[in-house]
């Protein structure tokens, strides 16, 4: 269950800020970003492809447990729907997700790319989200704390994929937190995605990107996610006070866009959620939060803009129930 906490939450301000910050200040911010939020780097790295609905034979589940230090998933999996039931043990978000490499690239290669899309310096930076742009598909993954574990799932067809923990591209421990995945046997007749109980659309781009969504979301359920938009986004759920009004939702992140200290903190919450899906492709979430309210957000930097979705206005608030 997630829990709530001032300790948890109280730095939230300065990571979605970047965007705003000069150059000086963002540099002041990388070690925070690190700790505290190092997957929305990651997640701004990612490439995205779309990937079409497939038919499958199988259900099975894969396990991710990810530490400070390492990452663990079964080695082989039945091609089909797979379940990633995914937990850590560490109390700052961390996002696990699934990578298919290009035919011939090797994994270090791909971590040397994955490095330089990372970087603080803004040339090597652009190089290396253009290099990782054609080295790998990616599959979907979910952002968990270890108070709010959480499961995702996706489709796989045969071939060998890596399960990698983003955040650990800011530590000396990324090698040990990517493993591979290899998917066997062949796809049948059973449709995806299975059956879920809400759902959510992720409609527009740029500054009119927006949540499709209903007012009231099962606190315990599978939520399915599918991304319209034309670049990969997410779905990350963070709690906020109930008596909160979009005209404080917007001020907050005013605020936070200008590099100041927003009046009023309405993160209650560590955010935990979907991790960034591929335009044209769904995944699922396997909710288990507590009933409350709660903002929907895009932290993943829009393509055209350079601002961080959530600032520019995607968000969206939902009761969960």
């Amino acid at each position: 269950m997630m829990q709530t906490g001032r300790r948890e939450h109280a730095n939230y301000w300065t990571l979605i800020a970047g965007d705003a910050l000069d150059r000086r200040a963002m540099i002041r911010l990388a070690v925070v970003l690190a700790i505290v939020f190092g997957v929305i780097a990651g997640a701004d790295a990612i490439a995205s492809r779309t990937t079409p609905v497939m038919a499958v034979s199988a259900e099975s589940v894969a396990p991710v447990v990810i530490t400070a230090t390492d990452l663990t998933v079964p080695a082989t999996v039945p091609a089909g729907i797979v379940h990633f039931p995914t937990s850590t043990t560490q109390d700052q978000p961390t996002s696990a997700g699934v990578i298919r490499l290009r035919d011939g690239l090797a994994l270090a290669d791909y971590l040397t790319d994955y490095h330089m899309a990372n970087s603080t310096e803004e040339a090597t930076r652009v190089e290396g989200v253009r290099r990782i742009d054609s080295d790998a598909e990616y599959f979907g993954g979910v952002t968990v704390t270890a108070a709010n574990p959480l499961r995702f799932t996706t489709l796989l067809a045969p071939g060998r994929y890596y399960v990698i923990n983003y955040g650990a591209v800011k530590t000396p421990y990324l090698a040990q937190s990517v493993r591979p995945l290899d998917v066997v046997g062949t796809l049948g007749p059973q449709p995806f995605p299975p059956r879920t109980d809400a759902s959510i659309t992720l409609s527009g781009n740029g500054s009119g990107s927006r949540y499709e969504t209903p007012d009231r979301l099962p606190a315990h359920g599978a939520l399915l996610v599918t991304n319209k938009t034309a670049q990969l986004n997410e779905v990350m759920l963070v709690r906020i006070p109930p008596d909160t009004t979009p005209a404080e939702v917007t001020a907050f992140w005013a605020a936070v866009a200008k590099g100041g200290w927003p009046a009023k903190n309405i993160l209650e919450s560590q955010p935990a959620g979907l991790s960034p899906l591929n335009p044209g492709r769904c995944g699922v979430a396997d909710l288990d939060f507590t009933p409350g309210r709660y903002l929907l957000a895009s932290f993943v930097t829009d393509r055209v803009t350079g601002n961080k979705g959530v600032i520019q206005g995607f968000w969206s608030m939902v009761t969960l129930y």
